[in-house]
């Protein structure tokens, strides 16, 4: 134990934990994510070209060195390649912050510092090369949605997702049509279940509208996720909590969201409750 202790030691002072955001008009996330991001060494921020205050309040609320870059492209980034340009953003988020390990994060998510301990204590050696785990779709602070359950590395995961990586890895297409785009895990993925990764897009107090999970309406009411909502395993870590309790839901209750329509994944509202607990990567096997 004493041994293992000093080795994370010597890795705590080694290895640079860098975070990558790709973020468009999410204003109202942006306190609470950058905030919950205090533990890492730094940040690069693409902003996606955001028409309110989300750069804004990044400068503002970061409690590390931020870099940020504005697209050059006015289209959004569903409108010309979100593989293409979520690769592009590992590839310059490496070359800027020098980091030996990148996080990857959208602006409606949290990332637990829980993860710390974990990315030092698994990714700093050369047994793993990247983190895959469970992405708990809040719904409120004790329950989530869920659906897509999989198994990879004999893990039980639910919609899973590679968000933790060393230099190398890349986003690959899931779907046909381009959407869901992931980092493929390889046997030096470390896989957990654990209390890591925070979506905030499908909260119940959220003004956004569903675009992504194509079984659902655009527009989500409760009853709607009846044979979805579970309640967590896990409380939620403290900081966490602390963050979601930033958000100021009530405010944000009209928002830009018409580059969603550049999102084409074709809706599905027959398929059985059965069928969307099943991963879209099984369904090809």
């Amino acid at each position: 134990m004493i041994k293992k202790q000093l080795l994370n030691l010597m890795d705590n002072k080694t290895i640079k934990i860098g975070v990558a955001i790709i973020v468009r008009n999410t204003e109202i996330f942006m306190e609470s994510l950058m905030s919950n991001l205090s533990w890492v060494d730094e940040i690069y921020l693409y902003d996606d070209n955001s028409s309110d205050k989300t750069v804004e309040f990044a400068k503002k609320y970061t409690q590390v060195p931020l870099t940020i870059e504005k697209s050059a492209n006015k289209k959004p980034v569903f409108g010309r390649g979100e593989i293409v340009v979520r690769n592009n953003v590992i590839n310059t988020a490496f070359e800027k912050l020098e980091c030996d390990v990148l996080i990857l994060i959208d602006g409606d998510e949290l990332i637990s510092p829980l993860l710390k301990d974990l990315i030092i204590d698994k990714i700093s050696g050369d047994d793993y090369d990247s983190i895959c785990f469970t992405t708990w779709h809040l719904y409120k602070k004790d329950k989530y949605l869920h659906f897509w359950e999989t198994k990879i590395n004999n893990v039980n995961l639910i919609d899973p997702h590679t968000r933790v990586i060393k230099k190398n890895k890349k986003f690959e297409k899931l779907f046909n049509d381009g959407s869901h785009p992931i980092i493929n895990p390889t046997e030096k993925t470390y896989c957990t279940n654990g209390p890591f990764h925070f979506h905030l897009k499908y909260y119940k107090l959220s003004p956004y509208p569903n675009y992504a999970l194509h079984f659902l309406p655009e527009r989500i009411a409760e009853k709607d996720l009846y044979h979805y909502i579970k309640k967590l395993p896990f409380k939620l870590p403290n900081e966490v909590e602390n963050s979601l309790e930033k958000i100021n839901w009530t405010k944000y209750n009209k928002l830009n969201t018409d580059y969603y329509k550049y999102y084409k994944s074709e809706r599905k509202l027959s398929s059985s409750v059965k069928e969307n607990l099943i991963h879209p990567k099984d369904k090809l096997l």
